[in-house]
């Protein structure tokens, strides 16, 4: 439970918000505490116990047709507590460090773990795999620029987006986020770990009419540095141009074709695959690729691995939830599942090491076959390009996949017109075997990088 403290200053002057926070001086502070609550939770009687303290800060900016219409600041702080004793766990959170809520905590924590079920899986990660020494991944960079400053940006930005297109609607604008976080991770095992970050993206979305008809588009973009972000005005002008082109669209006829992913949503399939391949489905046996380790479950030609030591960015770790070390792990290759996604409680329940992974993976990439979206287009020549999609049609337990979906229906390797109301539908271990090819336009944000994905054959449902 974190505590959230917001401030809509919308009527303040801008320039004046200060949005600082001194981690270095709260670093000593918050590693104290947590080493004085591992001691009093060992007085009082738990096995092992882990601490997680959680402190963040920043401010988030909403323009719309020209003017500000949202400026918040937000500071989070929180502290997590978990214990451990014979068998049982039990967890308790709190948003204040002074030692009378602390000892509260302490009470509250032991008194709950006497009556949790015993679970012999449980527990901290073993020694061995903690990150005792960790690398600094270069994750802390502050925006530099003033409320002021970003307000001016983005007030550029949205007069960008509706001078592009006089048919967009000043129904949606440009928003921009920035935080600073400093996570500090402690546990029994004499492990505490600490890191800073920070985390800047930009979003601009429009909503555009024609007569009756009337569409919506959106992008973003987003890094550890605001200088890394995409350049505002040609976001604005890729929004604008991307929301005109999807008016006029008309459904298919239901027939059988190939479908090529764009790569936000090939980024879905891939999210799929790895809640399919989490330690919690393959223990529970509750996904279609149980017991897939060792086996092909892509073409030959496909890897998949991940890279959580890649300097500034977002989601890099030096470890996990766990404390566990993160290190660079294939989880395909050569189109052979050679990796599931663990953290330390299923990696016992399968009798396996944890892969450090508690919380999720981190940078994913999947290596592409070299063509741009328009070469993807002449490969397939006829079939339908997903730019969109609808629902929750996803079974992890059998694979079956059914979807709502949006996009362009593509003919002669060109695109013909946009596309609506059809559902897609198809198994998943199916449309992984029968992958034809990955796009070299892999889109960086998020924890997963991957082109576009164009799969041989999938049924269409439409008119």
């Amino acid at each position: 439970m974190m505590h959230k403290v917001r401030h809509d200053i919308s009527d303040h002057k801008a320039g004046s918000m200060d949005i600082t926070t001194d981690f270095e001086a709260s670093s000593t502070c918050y590693r104290t505490v947590v080493t004085d609550l591992l001691k009093q939770l060992k007085q009082r009687g738990s096995d092992q116990a882990e601490i997680l303290i959680s402190d963040e800060a920043g401010y988030s900016i909403e323009v719309r047709d020209g003017a500000v219409d949202t400026l918040q600041h937000e500071h989070d702080v929180g502290i997590d507590i978990t214990v451990y004793r014979d068998g049982c766990t039990a967890s308790v959170s709190t948003t204040s460090l002074s030692s009378t809520a602390l000892s509260v905590a302490i009470d509250k924590v032991m008194s709950m773990v006497q009556f949790t079920e015993k679970d012999p899986y449980l527990g901290l990660a073993d020694p061995s795999v903690l990150a005792y020494n960790y690398p600094d991944l270069d994750l802390y960079h502050p925006c530099e620029l003033t409320p002021a400053d970003a307000i001016e940006q983005l007030v550029a930005c949205d007069r960008t987006l509706r001078g592009e297109d006089q048919r967009i609607l000043p129904a949606e604008g440009v928003a921009m986020t920035t935080y600073n976080s400093y996570r500090v991770y402690a546990n029994s095992h004499d492990f505490l770990g600490d890191y800073r970050s920070s985390y800047h993206d930009l979003v601009c979305s429009a909503v555009i009419r024609d007569g009756d008809d009337m569409e919506t588009y959106a992008d973003s973009t987003s890094a550890c540095r605001w200088a890394d972000l995409q350049d505002p005005h040609t976001l604005a002008k890729t929004v604008a141009a991307e929301a005109a082109s999807r008016l006029g669209a008309r459904s298919l006829p239901t027939q059988t074709c190939p479908v090529l992913f764009s790569p936000s949503m090939s980024k879905s399939l891939l999210r799929s695959f790895l809640q399919a391949i989490s330690g919690s489905a393959q223990y529970r046996q509750t996904s279609f690729l149980s017991g897939q380790l060792g086996h092909t479950v892509f073409p030959e030609w496909l890897s998949m691995a991940q890279a959580p030591h890649a300097l500034a960015k977002p989601y890099s770790a030096p470890f996990d939830h766990d404390g566990v070390r993160t290190e660079s792990r294939h989880y395909v290759e050569d189109g052979v599942l050679t990796s599931y996604v663990l953290d330390a409680y299923a990696a016992r329940k399968l009798q396996m090491a944890p892969t450090g992974n508690s919380g999720g993976v981190f940078n994913l990439s999947v290596n592409s076959t070299g063509q741009d979206l328009a070469e993807l287009c002449r490969l397939m020549g006829k079939g339908l390009l997903v730019t969109e999609l609808m629902g929750q049609g996803t079974n992890i337990v059998s694979g079956n996949y059914s979807r709502g979906a949006a996009g362009f229906w593509v003919e002669h390797g060109e695109i013909q017109f946009p596309v609506s109301e059809v559902t897609i539908a198809g198994n998943l271990a199916n449309m992984f075997q029968q992958l034809v090819a990955v796009g070299s336009d892999c889109d960086y944000r998020g924890r997963i990088h991957t082109g576009s994905f164009l799969v041989e054959a999938m049924t269409i449902a439409g008119s």
